[in-house]
């Protein structure tokens, strides 16, 4: 390919900022999902490897993916932004690099707007931009205190999240998809996970006693029936709460 039509010599800086913070955001938003999956944390229990793996910080870890990820998500979209700043000036012949699915049937030149509004990889990707920070506002200590519902609504966005991720890529105007490699793996097993949450055992019990302690810790002492059984450390949907608690 000549230099004139390279792919790195039209979009500059842009396309290793892209691909770069591309791959690591995949990694991480994957991530979150193991870190979710409640039922094989609690297994790891069971094994000796749970002295490796601070499985009982699992949401600070959680916390530490998720900015980590929205660093890159941010990262992700000033790359983008320089590349369909490079893309809009540059004539529609030395573009034919950028992907082999894109027909430029005229020598009109394409404006930002176009590549952010009227291609895929662009409206996906500022829909994807709302739903993170929307999930990001509401998921703040502050904003999630005082309205833990709206948290828990807004965190449940994250199915759209991944198949506009998967979306995102089909339109290969920097390469072919990846976000899928990162996401398979641990999208089957938090599927799984949540398979065997659903076919868990549910009972009602009676709250003794709420306490609020130090740390932002709460105390619940409840009625413990007879055929209930549990681990050290295991964790306990409550949904009158929306909350899950470590027994």
């Amino acid at each position: 390919m000549s230099e004139h039509t390279d792919l790195r010599h039209i979009m500059g800086v842009g396309i290793a900022i892209t691909r770069g913070s591309a791959a690591s955001l995949s990694f991480c938003y994957s991530l979150l999902l193991l870190t979710m999956c409640r039922n094989l944390l609690t297994k790891l229990k069971e094994f000796s490897i749970h002295q490796f793996i601070p499985v009982d910080s699992h949401i600070q870890f959680h916390k530490i993916v998720a900015c980590t990820a929205l660093f890159f998500t941010i990262l992700h979209s000033v790359g983008h932004v320089v590349n369909f700043y490079h893309v809009s000036t540059q004539p529609v012949e030395h573009l034919r690099c950028l992907t082999k699915e894109m027909n430029f049937p005229s020598d009109k030149k394409f404006t930002v707007s176009y590549w952010l509004f009227q291609t895929l990889t662009g409206l996906t990707g500022l829909v994807l931009y709302v739903i993170v920070c929307v999930i990001f506002i509401f998921a703040h200590p502050t904003v999630r205190k005082r309205a833990f519902k709206y948290f828990w609504i807004t965190h449940s966005l994250y199915i759209v999240m991944f198949v506009l991720s998967i979306a995102h890529g089909l339109g290969r105007l920097t390469g072919p998809p990846r976000f899928w490699m990162f996401f398979i793996g641990p999208g089957i097993i938090f599927v799984l996970d949540q398979i065997i949450s659903l076919r868990t055992k549910y009972m009602s019990l009676d709250i003794l006693e709420v306490v609020l302690l130090p740390s932002d810790v709460t105390k619940i002492k409840f009625y413990r029936p007879p055929n209930f059984k549990y681990l050290s450390g295991e964790l306990i949907a409550t949904f009158n709460m929306s909350q899950v608690l470590s027994v």
